[in-house]
């Protein structure tokens, strides 16, 4: 394997040309030919398959909600099976509402029925993406956002937070308990947005003894943030800390959390590097901390001018270390073979006692475009799984060339697998740049027809994607009784509105046939 040295801001720099197919470990991308695609979740099943929620752009629905999801599984090896594109008027699952449970696939997503209205849709899909089970959340109130759906005790917890820009008297946060067999038997609320606590972040982990830790969002000096909380069982709060807001980029970060063998955990977040307050970006900063909200340890990372570091996220190994991950932004120096500023994927391992084992740099110049005589790739990582031989999988967003106009960027779907220190080859150094990725072709595509929105008290609307080639299909809508009530012709690819508000309050059942053949069954609720 060719390599070249090249000395940078005191750094020796291992150039790399890696093509994913002389190896196990690789640098990926996938391109529907969309803006803003990027990797946000990934899964593992109990046979070692992955499964990867990723978001887009699209103008499917008259361009008003542009952002879509997708979902695909795979192997280890990248190898996609199926992908399904249909989730049209939804959000695409973080990684804490994307979660493999019980030989299902458990997914919470927001779906955008009207300007500013919104609604919490939770499913569970088999591993051959057949629906099982389907819910959705709704508060009346506008602009819900979607946190957590996770497992706890014998069942589950689903988290809405809601939106303050829209509803100055909203409730802040929302928590819904599910028991084993996915009945709601809790639905529990703080009644003011502007109270605390408030644990309307992104992380919300089970201790296992009927407790539960969240974090709330980093905001503006006028509201006490960047907080972690641990509530009882019946959603009171045991105790409360709060982080520092040192450092400029404190108020507007999400603590993360990542639980250690002894029920200890570790939070990242951002602080000054000197611990005073500061207008700079400031530094990452893990803290390990009990479950009476002692702090056991503190981490920081290395302060330099001449890089911005960012440990978005954290997950816990097999063995107890913690995992970070993100993006470094760091300068170049007018190096002549690459970009002066590179956003590349950055990765760590932390012991649980703290010590910083090995940090990894990884940037892939298939993401640089050229925007008026300036290079500037940008990549980062969101989301990880630790395989079962302990290796490791991410993906996150890299930008390439858009192959419909050259001139233009766009993001891809960046998968990368290294061995259990970070590496793509071994004793590898603390950067590693890559001088090309291999695009991965589309699979079979299984996105079901899109029905929405569900319940429907006037229009309901009929969405299949562009994949299924064009091709004239038959949708039909019954009632109990087998009886039509509704049906229409049309093609994929188009958006077809069909009135219910003639329909008495109910359940309905639909059925798509493709060359007269039953392709799709669902069902409707009429308010």
């Amino acid at each position: 394997m060719k390599k070249y040295i090249i000395l940078a801001v005191g750094t020796i720099f291992l150039l790399l040309t890696l093509s994913a197919q002389d190896s196990t470990y690789f640098s990926k991308h996938l391109n529907y030919n969309r803006f803003s695609q990027r990797g946000r979740a990934l899964a593992l099943d109990e046979q070692g398959n992955l499964y990867l929620s990723f978001q887009n752009t699209c103008n499917t629905l008259d361009g008003a909600y542009p952002t879509c999801g997708g979902l695909l599984k795979m192997d280890a090896d990248a190898n996609i099976e199926w992908v399904d594109t249909s989730r049209i008027n939804r959000t695409s699952s973080g990684h804490y509402a994307f979660f493999w449970e019980d030989s299902l696939l458990y997914m919470g997503n927001v779906i955008r029925n009207e300007a500013r209205d919104s609604q919490i849709l939770l499913s569970a899909i088999t591993s051959d993406n057949e629906l099982i089970w389907e819910t959705v959340l709704d508060t009346g109130i506008e602009d819900e956002g979607y946190e957590n759906f996770i497992p706890y005790e014998d069942g589950f917890i689903a988290q809405i937070g809601m939106n303050f820009w829209s509803c100055v008297n909203c409730d802040t946060t929302r928590l819904v308990f599910f028991d084993h067999n996915r009945n709601i038997v809790r639905d529990w609320k703080y009644a003011d947005y502007n109270v605390n606590p408030d644990i309307a972040g992104k992380s919300l982990k089970s201790l296992g003894d009927g407790t539960f830790i969240g974090t709330d969002f980093g905001c503006t000096v006028l509201a006490l943030c960047g907080g972690v909380t641990r509530f009882d069982s019946l959603g009171n709060v045991l105790w409360q800390e709060w982080l520092d807001q040192t450092a400029w980029n404190s108020r507007i970060s999400v603590p993360d959390l990542a639980m250690l063998p002894d029920k200890d955990f570790v939070v990242s977040w951002i602080s000054s590097y000197t611990g005073e307050p500061s207008f700079t970006t400031g530094v990452p900063v893990l803290y390990r901390m009990n479950k009476e909200g002692e702090f056991v340890w503190t981490r920081y990372f290395d302060h330099d001018l001449d890089q911005e570091l960012f440990v978005d996220e954290i997950r816990t190994a097999a063995n107890g270390d913690i995992i970070g991950f993100g993006r470094r932004y760091t300068n170049r120096h007018n190096d002549a073979s690459s970009p002066d500023w590179v956003d590349c994927g950055y990765i760590c391992r932390v012991s649980p006692d703290g010590e910083i084992l090995w940090e990894r740099t990884v940037c892939d110049f298939t993401g640089w475009f050229d925007l008026d005589n300036f290079k500037y790739p940008y990549m980062t990582f969101r989301d990880m799984v630790e395989l079962p031989n302990g290796d490791l999988f991410f993906t996150g967003e890299i930008w390439v060339e858009n192959p419909e106009n050259p001139d233009q960027y766009t993001t891809a779907i960046w998968l990368v697998k290294t061995d259990n220190t970070g590496c793509m080859e071994p004793d590898c150094g603390s950067f590693e740049i890559l001088t090309s990725s291999e695009e991965l072709l589309p699979a079979e595509d299984k996105s079901r027809l899109l029905v929405f929105p569900n319940p429907a008290s006037d229009l309901l609307q009929l969405h299949l994607p562009g994949a299924f080639d064009g091709r004239q299909y038959h949708w039909q809508l019954t009632d109990a009784f087998g009886r039509i009530l509704l049906e229409e012709d049309f093609l994929s690819g188009t958006l077809e509105r069909k009135s219910v508000a003639s329909l008495a309050t109910g359940i309905y059942f639909w059925q798509l046939y493709g060359d007269g053949v039953l392709v799709d069954t669902g069902k409707v609720v009429k308010n």
